[in-house]
Order: structure tokens, then C-alpha cells, then sequence
């Protein structure tokens, strides 16, 4: 059986990029995160990262997260949001294990997301 190899698919919705991610992802996909998530940055914008699809999610994946919160929350130019999906969602799990709720700016859905960013851009 093929493990399901992480994708990330990057949109714009309006003013606001969306960086969905599906299938697994770890140490392997951050460097195709990191590249996807500079080119973003690189606009100054707001960007809601998508973990609703993800079937797993490792450590450098939550890292990865951190990084770009922090990133967020010290810029005038960059809005994040995350969606990790709802409370039975692999992702919401790993991430309340991992005790990073209130470091990381998560939502249950992508409207939840949006509407968080609202006053952000």
C-alpha cells in the first residue's frame, strides 16, 4: 500500500490565499510548504492554511505551523488563520496534544477562518 503523499494546493479566494493541504505530511513536505508559504508571504497578505484534509500531520509539520504563526503574529503585513477541521479531526487532535491551541490562530472551518481574518487585511 502507497502511503498518501502529502499535496498542498495554493489559491486565491478573493484577497485571501488558501494553502489546502491533504494526504500526509512531515519533515518531508515542509520544504514545498516552506517555498509555497514565502511566496505568499512575500505579497504581505492574509492566507488561511487548510489541515481539514490532512490524514496525518507529524512534529516539523506543527513546527512549520509555529514558525508561521509567530511570523504572523510579529508582521503588519501577514493575516494567518488554520483550519484543523472539527473536534474529532486528526489534525485538531495532534495540535491540542501538542498543547499549541493558543499559538497557533486555528478554526473548525474555512468561513470560520475567513471570517477571523475579516479585519486583518
Amino acid at each position: 500500500m502507497t502511503p498518501d503523499v502529502g499535496t498542498a494546493e495554493l489559491t486565491q479566494v478573493g484577497g485571501t490565499w488558501l494553502l489546502a493541504l491533504a494526504g500526509e505530511h512531515d519533515l518531508s513536505t515542509v520544504p514545498m510548504l516552506e517555498h509555497r508559504m514565502q511566496d505568499v508571504s512575500a505579497s504581505g497578505t492574509t492566507v488561511v492554511i487548510d489541515l481539514s484534509d490532512a490524514a496525518f500531520i507529524d512534529c516539523a509539520i506543527v513546527g512549520w505551523l509555529l514558525r508561521w504563526s509567530h511570523a504572523a503574529r510579529e508582521s503588519d503585513h501577514l493575516h494567518l488563520a488554520v483550519v484543523v477541521g472539527g473536534d474529532r479531526a486528526i489534525t485538531k487532535r495532534v495540535l491540542d496534544l501538542v498543547r499549541v491551541n493558543g499559538l497557533v490562530p486555528s478554526q473548525a472551518s474555512r468561513d470560520e477562518a475567513m471570517k477571523s481574518l475579516d479585519g486583518g487585511s
